[in-house]
Parts: structure tokens; C-alpha cells; sequence
């Protein structure tokens, strides 16, 4: 559920403490939490989950957002609650609430943050994200390919440039 605030007093009021940063595709999303949130980072962040690889843009977890000053930022604010939501106050500002000490959906946490953050990209840097892969001949004719991570743009190309 996604709900558009007119304002952000809630937000503002709210004394959340920063947790961590997730930087991915130009865009810096600064997570906090009003308490502590029962979920392990490295739950989400696996190495063989290879969730940096499935993102465009990929994905840098830090805790010193200074290092991407020069990227728009975005608040997420995160609640501990039975029920999940994402409200929107607005363009800069979210609140995420959800069941944090349940893996699958804390795991959903770096997509969502992916999503918040494409949409800033899209009103602020004016840019959007595509997966695509291209092949072209020599008498100018191409084809263009769209899909997602992972799910086979490459290896496609490659069986065309073959037969090209």
C-alpha cells in the first residue's frame, strides 16, 4: 500500500536513529529506524545472494553516506509492525513498515530501497534505468533486446552475432 502524505511532520517528529546507507544507481537512500529493527544486514546481504549483481546500477551498503554527497538523497524510515506498507510523504521522504524479523521480507528491503531510489533518479537526475543488450550488422540493421537481470540478453546477442 502506498500512501502520499501532503506533508511530513510524522516523519520529522519521528526519533529515528541512522542505521546505514544503501547507494545504488546515483541515488543514496539513507535507512534510520525509530528502535532497533530485528533483522541481520548480512541476512540481506549474502555474498551468494549476489544481490549487487541483480540490481541495476548495483549496490553499496555503507555506513557513511558523506562518501555520496554529490548523489540526491532519500530518507527511508523503518517500523517494526505485523502489517506491510510503504507510505510516501513525499518524493524524499518514506516510511517502510513490515514484519523486519521475518527473512523474506527483510531480504525485499535492498529492492525496495532499488525502487524508492528509481523513482528520485527519474524526478531529480531526469534518467531511468534499462536492461538491454544490443547487436548490430554490417548493413546497419539491429536488434535490441530488453529483459531483465540475468535472463539471458547475452547469450542470445551472442547466438545472433554468430549467424550475422
Amino acid at each position: 500500500m502506498l500512501n502520499m502524505k501532503e506533508n511530513t511532520p510524522i516523519f520529522k517528529e519521528s526519533k529515528s536513529e541512522f542505521m546505514f546507507s544503501l547507494v545504488t544507481g546515483f541515488t543514496c537512500v539513507n535507512v534510520s529506524s525509530s528502535k532497533s529493527i530485528g533483522f541481520n544486514l548480512r541476512d540481506i546481504f549474502d555474498p551468494q545472494n549476489h544481490i549487487e549483481r541483480r540490481l541495476p546500477g548495483g549496490l553499496i551498503l555503507t555506513n557513511n553516506p558523506s562518501n555520496f554527497s554529490q548523489y540526491p538523497n532519500v530518507d527511508l524510515l523503518l517500523e517494526d509492525k505485523p502489517e506491510a506498507s510503504l507510505e510516501m510523504f513525499d518524493s524524499k521522504h518514506f516510511r517502510l513498515s513490515g514484519p523486519f524479523q521475518r527473512k523474506e521480507f527483510s531480504r525485499r528491503l535492498p529492492y525496495i530501497a532499488y525502487n524508492i531510489a528509481e523513482r528520485l533518479r527519474q524526478e531529480v537526475l531526469h534518467m531511468s534505468s534499462l536492461h538491454a543488450a544490443a547487436v548490430s550488422t554490417k548493413d546497419g540493421k539491429s536488434l535490441l533486446i530488453l529483459g531483465d537481470k540475468g535472463s539471458g540478453k547475452n547469450i542470445i546477442i551472442t547466438c545472433f552475432w554468430s549467424i550475422l
